[in-house]
């Protein structure tokens, strides 16, 4: 029994490792979408800070 467990917990950290760069893009892309959609005074977060950097 404890052996089988131990083999799902394997299966589960290889899954988290095999989709790690899949799970952290998404996370990347969900929020500079964030950032494009909030906005201060009509202008989108992420255009001031790209302004800011980028001078």
């Amino acid at each position: 029994m404890e052996n089988n467990l131990e083999k799902e917990l394997d299966k589960n950290r290889f899954a988290v490792v095999k989709y790690g760069l899949i799970i952290l893009s998404l996370v990347i892309v969900l929020i500079l979408f964030a950032l494009l959609i909030l906005k201060i005074d009509d202008e989108p977060i992420l255009y001031m800070v790209m302004d800011y950097y980028f001078r």
